[in-house]
């Protein structure tokens, strides 16, 4: 039988399954041998029961992926959180599983799970000051991280032009592109920061879901992004923040009229960002305010006044981080 030829890692992972995936005439026993065989470097039980788990559902054995999680089940892993979520519709239709899963999940440290906090504001918000401040706070068992802007820089075509440039030139021909690459850079950043073992706190500059409720939204309602690249972008990030089980926490918000984004833009003088016009952050402060002061729950927001000028005074910083250590429950 004719096998992929990929590389070791995660991916390849997950196309020896999805290979195996559409072979529903496969007796499970043949599954784990092949899953084994091609396999070079021993899967870790998660990725072994998260995937043999969905070659079981797609053969319609719910009682067989309640054998496979309690095989595994003496080493509790946040995969199995990935499970219950990936496989949510299924469990809900066998009772049986659906408390399998909810014993082993239950029994799971929550200290596996970092807690993740995302610094959201519009661009010029004050939101890359203030992490970078943070930063310098050396918080135990946080990792603070910036928004990936210099990968982004740094990701140019051969005649040197950026994608961030490209993006704000032609923001009609780029936006689809850029937002996949902010979606991509983001999620990457955010992964590995997640697997660090000493790590029980992650706060970001922005996240996926800004992108998504605010930017990749305003692309498309402006006519920067077509019909079907706005389809193909929300398909995308459905998929991938299940299968990479990206959550929040909490938002942070520090909220900041346009006029004054623009003033900072003008301010710290990016090449990139000359071209950006008041009305672009007019209307991405209104899906801001749509999103996280009428949308999400005001339980998980922390508003903060973008302002004041927490950048030269210490006093308002401090006191800005106190609010959030309060209210993200950071000792």
């Amino acid at each position: 039988m004719k096998f992929y030829n990929i590389r070791n890692g995660h991916v390849q992972i997950q196309h020896v399954c999805n290979h195996y995936l559409g072979l529903n005439s496969m007796s499970t026993t043949t599954f784990r041998d092949e899953f084994g065989k091609h396999i070079p470097n021993k899967p870790d039980h998660g990725d072994y029961i998260k995937y043999t788990c969905a070659y079981l559902i797609t053969r319609e054995n719910s009682d067989s992926v309640v054998n496979e999680i309690e095989k595994y089940n003496s080493e509790p892993s946040t995969k199995f959180h990935e499970i219950c979520e990936l496989y949510r519709n299924k469990c809900n239709e066998n009772n049986k599983l659906t408390e399998t899963v909810a014993k082993i999940t239950s029994t799971t440290p929550t200290n596996e799970r970092p807690r993740i906090v995302f610094i959201e504001a519009n661009i010029g918000g004050g939101k890359s000051t203030f992490v970078r401040k943070m930063m310098k706070l050396g918080l135990t068992d946080v990792e603070v991280l910036e928004e990936p802007v210099n990968e982004w820089i740094l990701t140019s075509d051969s005649k040197g032009k950026n994608i961030l440039d490209h993006y704000y030139s032609d923001s009609k021909k780029y936006s689809f592109a850029f937002q996949m690459n902010s979606f991509i850079s983001r999620c990457e950043k955010l992964m590995t920061a997640v697997r660090l073992p000493h790590v029980k706190t992650v706060i970001m500059e922005r996240s996926v879901f800004s992108d998504y409720y605010c930017f990749a939204q305003n692309c498309y309602d402006n006519g920067m992004m077509t019909e079907i690249e706005y389809i193909i972008y929300k398909k995308w990030f459905k998929w991938l923040t299940a299968e990479f089980s990206i959550y929040c926490n909490k938002f942070i918000y520090i909220r900041t009229e346009p006029e004054e984004c623009c003033c900072r833009i003008a301010k710290r003088a990016r090449k990139e960002e000359d071209k950006i016009p008041l009305e672009y952050l007019n209307a991405l402060h209104t899906k801001h305010e749509e999103w996280l002061v009428n949308s999400v729950d005001n339980a998980n927001v922390l508003t903060l006044d973008g302002h004041r000028n927490y950048e030269d005074n210490n006093e308002i910083f401090m006191e800005y981080v106190s609010k959030i250590k309060e209210f993200i429950g950071l000792d």
